[in-house]
């Protein structure tokens, strides 16, 4: 098989081409899922608003609080 895609590899040029590696394996995999992003403390985000905030209650002005820090025109 291999014989027969060399050789149309010679009279085709965009049939496929055999590999350019010697068939080595992978012995192991470093596998990351990583769902979403990082947090704003492992980022060392700093929020000021929110240590002059502590201890007060909620403004109205950062919306209801099922979505109390997204601002959106969505309906």
């Amino acid at each position: 098989m291999r014989d027969e895609q060399l050789r149309a590899a010679t009279r085709n040029p965009l049939a496929p081409k055999p590999p350019h590696f010697n068939g080595a394996k992978a012995k192991s995999v470093i596998f990351l899922f990583m769902a979403g992003g990082p947090s704003h403390i492992e980022t060392f985000d700093p929020k000021p608003l929110l240590n002059e905030l502590n201890g007060q209650r909620r403004p109205s002005s950062f919306g209801d609080a099922k979505y109390q820090f997204v601002e959106s025109d969505a309906k």
